[in-house]
C-alpha cells in the first residue's frame, strides 16, 4: 500500500497504540489520553517549556538513520511546511528547539521527515520499508508522551499535535488529522483557562495563531464544520477583535490580524441562525447576521488600507519569497471579502452579468493565483505545506463564479498547483471541482470529503 494514502479505519484507541492503526501503518490516536486535557485521569497539561531554557542545538539523534531524517526534516521539510513565511517563528524556532528538548517531538519529526523525503524527494526505499519506519517513529513519539504520564508539558503535546496533523494530511488520513486538531484545540483552550487573565507569552500567542490557522483551514475543507477557537484564545488571536492597527511590523504580523478577522468571519458564516425568543422574527435574525458580516467586511477594508501602507514602505526591499507572501495575503483578503459580501449583499450576489463587480473579483483571484504558480520555484514533484495557499480560494472561485471561463481557469490552476496545502490535495480537489461543474444542477457544493465520496467513487 502506498504510504501517502492511509485507509480510513476507525482508531481502536487502545494505549499506547491500537491494533487497527498498526495494521494500516498510520499514527495512532491512542496517545490522545496523554495529550487531551479532558482525558487521562482528568488532569491538565503542565506549563509549557520556556524556549530560553531549552538546550542548544546539539544533535538529538541516536544513529545514522535518525540523523539522516532529522537533517532532512530541518533542511527541507520545515521550509516547505512554513510555506511562504520563511521567517516562521513556530517552525524555525519552537519546533526545532522542542525537538532537542523532547524525544516525543523528535520522533514525530523523524516520521514526518522520512515520509517527506520518500514521497517528495523520491528515496530508493520501498513503500513498505518507509511505512514501517514511519510507524516505528510515530509509535516512539506516542510512547514517549505516555511515559510522561497524563501531564506532558503542554508545549511538547501541542507540537506533537501539529506534526501529527501534518503527517495525517500528507498521508491522506484527514479523519486522523482532524482528531489531532480537536485534541490540540482542547488543550489550547484549557491552557488559556489556566492562564486566566494573565498576559500571554510570545510562545502562547504563536501556538494560538498556528491553531487558529489550522482551525480556519479545516473549516474551509469541511462544509459542516464551525471554528472552535473563534475569539476564545490568547491575545495573539483575539487582540484585534475590534481595532485594526495603523501599521504592521511584518508580513507575519499582517497575517495574524487578517486571520483574526477570518476566523470570526468563518464562525459567523457557519453559524446556524436561531430564534432565541418567541417574539423575535426570523427576518430580524437574518438582519442581525448581515450587520455582523458587514462589520467584519469593514474590518477587512481597514486591514487592506494598513497593508497597502506597509507594502508601499517595504516593497522595494522585499525578497522574492516576501513578495510572494504579500500576494498570497492579498489573495486571502480578497477571497474573504468576497465571501462576506456574497452573504451580506443580496444584490451583489444575485448579479448575473459576466462583467459585474462580483465576476471582476473572481477574475482577480485567478490572476493572483496564476502569478503565484508562475513565480514558484518548487520542483514538479508534489510537495506538502501546512499553510493555506491558493487551492481553497480557487475552489471557492470555481464553485461560486458564474463565468464558465473563470470556472475552467480555476480548475486548471488547481491541477497545476504542485503542493498539498494542509487538508487540501490539488489532484483530488481538481477532480471534484471538474466533476461538480459538469454535473451540478444549481445545488451548492458540500464539503470536500462528502463530494469525494459522491464524485470519486
Amino acid at each position: 500500500m502506498p504510504v501517502h494514502r492511509a485507509r480510513h479505519v476507525k482508531c481502536g484507541e487502545e494505549k499506547p497504540t491500537c491494533q487497527r492503526c498498526r495494521d494500516v501503518g498510520r499514527p495512532c490516536g491512542g496517545y490522545k489520553a496523554a495529550l487531551s486535557p479532558s482525558e487521562g485521569h482528568g488532569s491538565s497539561p503542565t506549563p509549557s517549556l520556556s524556549p530560553a531554557a531549552l538546550p542548544g542545538l546539539m544533535s538529538p539523534v541516536q544513529n545514522a538513520v535518525e540523523r539522516r531524517y532529522f537533517n532532512y526534516f530541518r533542511q527541507h521539510t520545515i521550509p516547505d511546511l512554513a510555506g511562504y513565511d520563511s521567517q516562521s517563528y513556530f517552525w524555525n524556532y519552537i519546533v526545532l528547539q522542542t525537538c532537542h528538548a523532547s524525544p516525543a517531538v523528535l520522533h514525530a519529526a523523524l516520521a514526518l521527515g522520512a515520509l517527506y523525503e520518500h514521497t517528495h524527494n523520491g528515496s530508493a526505499a520501498s513503500d513498505d520499508k518507509i511505512g514501517r519506519l514511519i510507524l516505528q517513529q510515530s509509535n516512539k513519539a506516542i510512547r514517549n508522551l505516555c511515559i510522561q504520564g497524563p501531564k506532558p508539558p503542554v508545549q511538547v503535546a501541542l507540537v506533537c499535535c501539529v506534526v501529527f496533523i501534518c503527517l495525517g494530511n500528507a498521508q491522506g488520513d484527514h479523519e486522523g488529522a482532524l482528531r489531532h486538531l480537536q485534541n490540540g484545540l482542547s488543550m489550547l483552550e484549557e491552557w488559556r483557562l489556566q492562564e486566566g487573565g494573565t498576559k500571554s507569552t510570545r510562545v502562547q500567542e504563536t501556538f494560538a495563531q498556528v491553531f487558529c490557522r489550522l482551525d480556519i483551514q479545516a473549516t474551509s475543507f469541511l462544509d459542516s464544520r464551525q471554528p472552535r477557537l473563534y475569539s476564545n484564545s490568547f491575545n495573539g488571536v483575539s487582540a484585534y477583535g475590534s481595532i485594526i492597527p495603523k501599521s504592521f511590523a511584518s508580513l507575519s504580523d499582517a497575517q495574524v490580524v487578517l486571520e483574526s478577522i477570518a476566523i470570526r468571519s468563518f464562525y459567523s458564516l457557519t453559524s446556524k441562525t436561531q430564534v432565541h425568543y418567541a417574539s423575535q422574527k426570523y427576518d430580524d435574525c437574518i438582519s442581525a447576521r448581515e450587520v455582523i458580516l458587514q462589520g467584519l467586511a469593514a474590518r477587512l477594508n481597514q486591514w487592506h488600507g494598513t497593508f497597502e501602507a506597509f507594502l508601499a514602505a517595504h516593497r522595494a526591499t522585499m525578497q522574492r519569497n516576501d513578495l510572494q507572501f504579500s500576494v498570497l495575503l492579498k489573495l486571502h483578503h480578497r477571497t474573504m471579502s468576497l465571501m462576506l459580501r456574497l452573504k451580506s449583499d443580496p444584490d451583489f450576489a444575485a448579479s448575473a452579468a459576466l462583467d459585474s463587480p462580483k465576476e471582476v473579483e473572481f477574475s482577480s483571484i485567478i490572476s493572483a493565483a496564476r502569478s503565484l504558480i508562475s513565480s514558484s520555484t518548487t520542483p514538479s514533484r508534489l510537495k506538502f505545506t501546512a499553510e493555506m495557499g491558493i487551492i481553497a480560494p480557487l475552489y471557492f472561485t470555481a464553485m461560486k463564479s458564474i463565468s464558465a471561463q473563470i470556472q475552467r481557469d480555476a480548475v486548471e490552476l488547481i491541477s497545476k498547483c504542485n503542493r498539498r496545502e494542509g487538508f487540501w490535495d490539488p489532484e483530488m480537489v481538481a477532480k471534484i471541482a471538474g466533476r461538480v461543474l459538469e454535473s451540478r444542477d444549481g445545488v451548492g457544493p458540500g464539503g470536500i470529503p462528502d463530494l469525494a465520496k459522491l464524485y470519486l467513487t
